[in-house]
């Protein structure tokens, strides 16, 4: 028994002693074989592994994990990345009796690794994907496989005139600085993303693949993952929209109070007003851009919706004293002869339309409770604002529905 004991210590060690430099090894090591042999005297590792003069083939699989941020001040997104490279070495092989190993980080640093970088990163130093690789496979003979995962922001180049019914595209851009396409072609064999469902921003409706060109030039291999970003309307709506919109339409309620109720009047109006022009200050300091967005000219119409309702209390006013001051002049046949015939055609436009939608009505009888400003108002604004709402929806709303839906 003590000998059995002290063959299985002994195996234990000798295990481990060939194990020292690698993570996993899928099937027992050869006798005669030991980590030492596994790079070649002559190996020179800043040689991409041609055949022939033939460039080295990488392939490449990207997977996007998650959406971290986006930025539109910044004009950048944040994302979670897992990106894999495979090749062919052939200078380095296994033994037969060895289906694969995995190596750690240290290797980087003694064999050939292609070195890509994200040319878009917004870091002064580019993301170098060299940097903390999570393992690095060798599988039948010379099949290399390295597994990185990366944290980066990118910039994202947004036009936000139609914000926030846009649609954005944003590019992972990878190239390579150390070899041209004649020592080292990239190819992206596949995208791959994970439900992003979760993200509140934008969701991801679809995505492109295509060569790049870099400031190294066009002999220097690049390729362009395009993400198309499709925001999420609901927090604006919620937010900004609804309630913009229900503000405004409070105003337009001071047209049913009576002209005399100063208080009322002039509080339904400012407060309104006040409350916008706070969420105008926010929307500013959220989209730091220098030219005009849609959500901008929404909110410009409400806070100029909400301000002539409180211009038209003024002539509200003016009209109750007007009629008090003038009721007998203006029946007084110096009125009448002074009066022109395209007045009259128009006060009596005026009051035809009015009466066809209130009825009979004696205006002068008690202007207080019956003034011709408020009647009028109270069919104009929302009807003005309807107007206003069709134009927006089919300029902005309309086109980006149907962007995505049809």
């Amino acid at each position: 028994m003590i000998l059995d004991l002290f063959q299985l210590v002994t195996f234990i060690l000798l295990y481990t002693s060939n194990c020292i430099w690698c993570g996993e090894v899928t099937s027992p090591l050869s006798e005669d074989w030991s980590f030492d042999q596994l790079i070649p005297k002559n190996y020179k590792k800043m040689r991409p592994p041609q055949v022939n003069g033939e460039a080295a083939q990488v392939n490449i699989t990207l997977a996007l994990k998650q959406l971290i941020a986006a930025n539109e001040a910044e004009q950048s997104i944040t994302m979670d990345l897992f990106f894999y490279q495979r090749w062919v070495d052939h200078r380095i092989r296994l033994p037969q009796d060895l289906d694969s190993i995995t190596l750690d980080s240290s290797w980087k640093s003694k064999l050939w690794i292609p070195n890509l970088h994200f040319v878009n990163s917004l870091s002064n130093t580019p993301v170098d994907l060299l940097s903390n690789p999570l393992y690095i496979e060798l599988a039948n003979g010379s099949h290399f496989t390295m597994a990185t995962r990366v944290i980066v922001k990118l910039t994202c180049h947004m036009d936000l005139f139609n914000f926030p019914q846009d649609t954005q595209i944003c590019n992972i851009d990878l190239a390579c600085v150390d070899w041209s396409n004649r020592s080292v072609n990239f190819f992206l064999d596949k995208f791959t993303m994970d439900d992003l469902d979760d993200f509140p921003k934008f969701e991801i409706t679809d995505y492109f693949i295509e060569k790049c060109s870099f400031y190294r030039g066009p002999d220097f291999p690049c390729i362009r993952v395009q993400l198309e970003l499709f925001r999420r309307i609901s927090y604006y709506a919620i937010r900004i929209y609804g309630p913009s919109c229900l503000l405004t339409l409070t105003s337009f309620v001071g047209f049913w109070i009576p002209a005399l109720g100063y208080p009322a009047r002039v509080a339904i109006s400012v407060t309104p007003l006040l409350a916008l022009v706070t969420q105008q200050m926010q929307i500013n300091a959220e989209i730091n851009v220098s030219y005009v967005v849609a959500l901008h000219i929404w909110m410009m119409i409400q806070i100029f919706f909400v301000f002539m309702s409180l211009i038209e209390y003024v002539f509200a006013i003016v009209y109750v004293h007007l009629v008090e001051e003038k009721k007998e002049y203006l029946r007084s046949a110096t009125y009448r002869l002074q009066c022109t015939a395209d007045s009259n055609k128009v006060s009596h436009a005026i009051k035809l339309a009015l009466n066809k939608i209130y009825g009979p009505v004696d205006w002068f009888k008690n202007p207080l409770d019956r003034n011709k400003i408020d009647y009028v108002a109270r069919v104009l604004f929302p009807l003005t604002y309807i107007l206003f709402l069709i134009i927006y929806a089919s300029i902005f709303v309309f086109p980006w529905m149907f962007s995505k839906y049809l």
